[in-house]
């Protein structure tokens, strides 16, 4: 999905989800859509990247770490309050996992889906 389409989701199924302020620095810091319990969808930030939105605004990395560990994910907004995850330790192993898990992927070019990571005898 694209920033626009996860916006556009958002708008219309995550009434209660909550966007981080001022969008216009942290926008480009949402990476998906998840759902928590009962709660979702819900936008999903790049830790990563909000760390260095806020490394931007001068601080130092130690203090954007310390900033976001307790004015951001120490915060609890209710059931809107977004999902944070470290985008640099997500699995990279996405092929095997999509396709163990029956995920269909969408056709490419050639109509196949071998650039999609599905293994033709998946």
């Amino acid at each position: 999905m694209t920033l626009a389409e996860i916006l556009e989701h958002l708008a219309e199924y995550g009434e209660e989800a909550l966007l981080m302020e001022p969008r216009s620095e942290y926008d480009d810091c949402i990476i998906g859509v998840g759902h928590r319990f009962s709660d979702g969808p819900l936008a999903i930030y790049s830790y990563e990247r909000i760390i260095a939105v806020l490394q931007a605004d001068d601080m130092d990395e130690e203090d954007a770490v310390e900033w976001f560990d307790f004015n951001i994910i120490g915060g609890w907004n209710g059931p809107g309050t977004p999902i944070f995850v470290h985008e640099n330790e997500m699995r990279t192993d996405e092929v095997i996992t999509n396709a163990r898990l029956g995920c269909v992927w969408p056709e490419d070019s050639d109509g196949d889906n071998k650039s999609a990571g599905m293994a033709a005898e998946a």
